[in-house]
This record gives C-alpha cells, sequence and structure tokens, in this order.
C-alpha cells in the first residue's frame, strides 16, 4: 500500500526541496543587491519632480495668467504715441514702447487686484461688451486706439479711430493713467 505512494511522496519532497533551493536563491540575491551600493541619479529625480510641478504650476498660471486686458496706440500723421500694453489677470503687465513716448523699449510690471478691480468696474460702467466693435472714419491720419477686454470667456476687442463715445475714452483715459503710475523694469529693447 505504501509502494504506490511512493513516488508521489518523492515528488513532493523534490518539489519541497526546489521551493526552499528558490526561496534561499530569492534571499540570496536580495542580500546581493543590498549588499552593493545602488545608484541613483538624484539629478534625474529632482528633474522629473520638477518638470511634473512645472506641468501643475503652468496649468494654474495660465488659468491666472490669461489674458485681460490690452491697450495699443498706433501713428498718426504727426508725434502721436505709438505703444500698447498687455495686462493679464494675475496682473502681470507688458508695456511695448514704440516712438514718441517716454519709455521706448519693452518693460514689465505688476498691477494691484484694486487696478484690475478698477479696470473691470469702469467696464461694466461703460458698458463695454455693448459697446460697437468699431468706430472709424475713412480719414487714416488720425491715431486709433485698440482695447481689449476679456471676462468670464468673452473676449471684446474695440477699434477707436473717431466717433467713440466719450465713456469709450474714459475707459483708455483709465488704462493709461495705471499705466502711468506704474513702476516699470525693463525686460527687452526694440526689435528694429
Amino acid at each position: 500500500m505504501i509502494l504506490p505512494l511512493l513516488p508521489f511522496l518523492l515528488a513532493s519532497c523534490k518539489t519541497a526541496k526546489n521551493q526552499e533551493a528558490a526561496a534561499s536563491a530569492d534571499t540570496a540575491s536580495e542580500q546581493i543587491a543590498v549588499d552593493k551600493p545602488v545608484k541613483i541619479s538624484v539629478a534625474a529625480i529632482h528633474l522629473d519632480t520638477s518638470a511634473v510641478a512645472f506641468e501643475e504650476n503652468k496649468k494654474s498660471r495660465q488659468a491666472e495668467d490669461s489674458l485681460f486686458a490690452t491697450i495699443k496706440r498706433t501713428p498718426c500723421y504727426g508725434r502721436c504715441p505709438i505703444y500698447e500694453a498687455v495686462i493679464y489677470k494675475s496682473g502681470y503687465t507688458l508695456y511695448t514702447g514704440k516712438q514718441f513716448v517716454e519709455k521706448a523699449g519693452v518693460f514689465s510690471t505688476r498691477i494691484s487686484k484694486n487696478d484690475l478691480r478698477a479696470i473691470m468696474a469702469k467696464a461694466s460702467e461703460i458698458g463695454y461688451f455693448n459697446l460697437m466693435d468699431e468706430y472709424d472714419s475713412p480719414v487714416t491720419d488720425f491715431p486709433t486706439t485698440h482695447t481689449s477686454l476679456s471676462s468670464n470667456g468673452i473676449k471684446k476687442e474695440i477699434k477707436d479711430r473717431v466717433g467713440g463715445p466719450e465713456s469709450l475714452r474714459e475707459y483708455e483715459k483709465l488704462l493709461d493713467s495705471i499705466l502711468d503710475k506704474s513702476t516699470w523694469v525693463k525686460v527687452g529693447e526694440l526689435d528694429r
């Protein structure tokens, strides 16, 4: 009766011994791996982490720094100031003074949240989003002021050369006054 079970018992012993040997080999290899120095590139880990953090911050910066308002004044027949300013929702502002301006070149600043609120309040007061897109004349010697404003996913651009309402000029003057009182840092020269 034991004889028929003998091959089964021997096979069981071999399997158990093979499992013990494999476990012993795994433990030995683990010990070898632990005993040997492991080279880890800290710079690579840092860069990977920075890249992930940068991408996450970039998305929030893009939302925060999306375009808020712009003003651009064009040439005329004479010495009209030629410049443009781009204001972002974070307050970051980039100004490019081209000709007949006190600050020629590229400048940056950060305007306050109060100034951003003042721009939006003035726009609401004058019904900026309900104004015409263009106030123009066939006479091209007059300077043109281009403004834009973005709010709640809506962007409005207005070209004001001749015939725009006084309320629009007040809005333009508000933008200019905010730019005039700002402290600017020169960040570049004009490409000529």
